[in-house]
């Protein structure tokens, strides 16, 4: 900021810079260690039936306990890591569908998210109909959920990966609609299965609805 001369450093910007350091320094190590749990969210219809989960990380840490994704997603997001906690996630999430087929569990679904950096740095579809094929699993009970920014960029050959998902088996999901860059327009010029819309999308304007 070229028009001030004076700039101000305080105790909380040195305790986030330590914390993002010491997150980037443990990480490698909290994955080998299976530090990172998947825990399901369940989706419930309007009858009050489960009809499936969403796979939400969290860090049990040896020594800070349980840390929750807003103390470590973004700061590993941005440094490039994320595809290996994401792959982790899905692994797990596709051993669950394979742990629930032999139980004879077989309607419900689990969502797993895909960042955009993930279809940049790995095959998304071959990772995942390994995945299917690893596990003996029904593809349409592994939900791929992406976010509305996927589209932003390169929008035609995220598009065939995403055709090429779907053609397989996969249901993909958009999350977060209406929380950045949506527009209906959008809507005519994708596929997806099921669209989550963001709750600050339906939030009561100044001027209601009549």
């Amino acid at each position: 900021d070229y028009g001030r001369l004076i700039a101000y450093y305080d105790e909380k910007m040195l305790e986030r810079l330590v914390h993002e350091k010491n997150i980037l320094s443990e990480f490698d190590h909290a994955l080998e260690d299976n530090q990172f749990r998947m825990y399901l969210q369940p989706q419930i219809s309007n009858t009050g039936t489960l009809t499936g989960a969403e796979a939400i990380v969290r860090w049990h840490h040896p020594i800070r306990g349980i840390l929750m994704p807003g103390d470590f997603i973004d700061i590993i997001e941005k440094r490039g890591y994320i595809l290996k906690l994401d792959e982790q996630m899905w692994e797990q999430a596709a051993a669950k569908l394979g742990e629930w087929k032999k139980r004879g569990i077989d309607t419900i679904s689990i969502s797993v998210n895909v960042s955009t950096k993930d279809f940049y740095y790995t095959d998304l579809y071959q990772a995942f109909t390994g995945l299917v094929e690893k596990y003996d699993i029904n593809p349409g009970l592994l939900n791929i959920e992406i976010t509305e920014t996927v589209f932003m960029s390169d929008m035609q050959s995220h598009m065939e990966v995403i055709n090429k998902l779907r053609a397989y088996g996969f249901h993909i999901e958009i999350d977060d609609f209406g929380s950045g860059y949506s527009s209906l327009n959008m809507l005519k010029d994708i596929t997806a299965d099921i669209l989550k819309i963001d709750m600050a999308f339906l939030e009561e304007t100044d001027t209601p609805v009549r």
